[in-house]
């Protein structure tokens, strides 16, 4: 792979970066990008609109109701208008005022996701948590106590 010097220099050299798949997971090439104020072409569609809505441009779905795709582990998808696309690098490529505002827009955007705050201040408190009720209804249930009782027997073993 690249290094993280390589990306950065790598989407530099990219007026926009496009990537309009049936869906994403979360997308972190677009936030990759983003992050280095490059904006983007994506598909309405999944995470990509919530990544991309107010500094980017999203292309449209064929006809979204008619053709959605149900995959194996029954997530829906929708294909990409190639023309909404195509009409999204029109702009980009003809509009350089709107695609240095997007730009901007995207890197301010791209930066609230910073690994240490999200641990910190996202991951660490949701985890406490989570702990926090499993050890609440393990002592309700009884199951603490009866954890402890086999480990006795197994350390006497």
């Amino acid at each position: 792979g690249l290094s993280e010097e390589e990306m950065a220099t790598l989407y530099n050299a990219m007026d926009v970066h496009l990537l309009a798949s049936k869906r994403e997971g979360f997308g972190i090439p677009i936030l990759e990008s983003m992050a280095t104020g490059v904006p983007n072409i994506s598909h309405d569609f999944s995470s990509m609109s919530e990544l991309v809505k107010d500094h980017g441009w999203l292309c449209k779905s064929l006809g979204y109701d008619l053709n959605l795709e149900t995959t194996p582990l029954n997530a829906e998808t929708a294909t990409p208008d190639v023309y909404s696309i195509a009409e999204c690098i029109k702009d980009a490529y003809f509009d350089e005022k709107k695609r240095i505002t997007y730009g901007k827009r995207a890197r301010e955007f791209a930066i609230q996701y910073n690994w240490d705050d999200i641990i910190s201040n996202g991951w660490i408190p949701f985890l406490k948590n989570v702990e926090k009720e499993i050890k609440d209804k393990r002592n309700m249930i009884g199951l603490t106590e009866e954890k402890n009782i086999l480990w006795k027997k197994l350390k006497n073993q």
